[in-house]
């Protein structure tokens, strides 16, 4: 879990409710999503870092750290690729392994405006869909995934969306 107002990210044993584990970070994290079985990534906007966090039983470790350029809000994993949202300029990028730009979808790839301040990333079970929740479009954007395009779907109106998740 990102814990926003304490700097710092924390392992929560899901059997008592309680928090097994937190590590301090350097600054205020946003988004956080499970790389692979043991590695957490989270979005460090201030920094523009992506902080890699290994879990290792019920300890948390800082590993190393990704740099990205812009206003980097939520972040999610597609298919091995590291998928993250800007607020400023507004878009969603999908990052190779390495850090690496594989698809970029904003507005001036896309002729119009898809994205007005874009926050929380999570993918589908099946890895087909990212959903992009737009705070202020009051929106759920979602891209398919299909031979390395992104083309969009748009889900309705409501709300702004705090986060977003799945579950298997």
């Amino acid at each position: 879990m990102a814990d926003f107002f304490n700097n710092s990210v924390k392992l929560i044993d899901t059997t008592s409710g309680t928090v097994a584990c937190s590590t301090p970070l350097s600054s205020l994290p946003q988004g956080i999503c499970m790389y692979d079985d043991n590695t957490a990534l989270v979005t460090l906007p201030v920094e523009k870092l992506i902080q890699f966090i290994r879990i290792d039983g019920k300890t948390l470790k800082l590993d190393k750290t990704m740099n990205v350029s812009g206003h980097i809000r939520g972040i999610t994993t597609c298919r091995e690729n590291i998928v993250v949202s800007y607020a400023k300029p507004p878009g969603v990028k999908m990052l190779s392994r390495t850090g690496s730009l594989e698809v970029r979808i904003d507005n001036t790839t896309a002729g119009r405006e898809v994205f007005r301040y874009p926050e929380y990333l999570t993918t589908s079970t099946d890895q087909q869909s990212i959903y992009v929740s737009d705070r202020d479009a009051h929106m759920i954007t979602v891209f398919r995934y299909s031979r390395r395009s992104l083309t969009t779907c748009y889900l309705g109106r409501g709300e702004s969306p705090p986060c977003l998740m799945t579950s298997s």
